[in-house]
């Protein structure tokens, strides 16, 4: 606005995205905050705004390993991104995708399971069945399952996932040989080595 906060937060933003990349974290956090406390004063608690700068300060923790402290910010992202877009948005599923993936590296499987399934849920919605990120919204919540030896559900999760890969085409053929390389896994797991060996070989 006029009270040069937007060059404040831009400025700020530009930094972080620079420190990023060259991998400094900690100084991309503490400009990321910057504009996370900016958008705040500039939109109040409850905005998009301030949800997408609360996934920037969330992904350089993580970055950091600092999986509790990131959980906390991408929590208020899915509750902003929830509440105000809705549950079948993209911006929904990706903040739930993220806050499922720090939940997992804190070995809180059940509680990332349970995201990364209404992340699937909110994809079909907003995208269908046809977007690759469905398929890769899938394959997370498929090894959370494996994870926990729930081999149905993550077998089924696999299959759909695959299936949404191979529809998608060329730019998917990657994707697609992880996930026969992941049933192959999941089946050798469970004793079954035939079947393993047919995904091996297909991948």
């Amino acid at each position: 606005g006029g009270d040069g906060s937007e060059a404040a937060w831009v400025g700020a933003y530009k930094a972080g995205v620079a420190h990023e990349r060259a991998g400094a974290y900690g100084d991309a956090e503490a400009r990321y905050r910057d504009v996370y406390e900016v958008r705040r004063r500039q939109h109040g608690p409850r905005s998009v705004a301030v949800a997408t700068a609360a996934r920037d300060v969330a992904r350089t923790l993580a970055l950091q390993r600092r999986y509790g402290d990131a959980q906390r910010y991408y929590a208020e992202a899915v509750s902003l991104c929830a509440s105000l877009l809705g549950e079948a948005h993209p911006n929904t599923a990706c903040a739930l995708t993220d806050l499922a993936a720090v939940m997992r590296e804190q070995g809180k499987y059940e509680e990332a399971e349970a995201h990364a399934q209404r992340a699937v849920t909110s994809l079909r919605r907003a995208v269908g069945d046809a977007d690759v990120s469905t398929g890769t919204a899938l394959y997370n919540l498929a090894g959370l399952a494996k994870r926990q030896g729930k081999f149905a559900l993550a077998s089924r999760s696999y299959a759909e996932a695959l299936s949404i890969f191979q529809r998608c085409g060329a730019g998917s053929r990657g994707e697609a040989a992880d996930t026969l390389y992941q049933c192959g896994c999941l089946h050798r797991k469970q004793g079954a080595y035939d079947k393993a060996g047919r995904y091996f070989a297909a991948a």
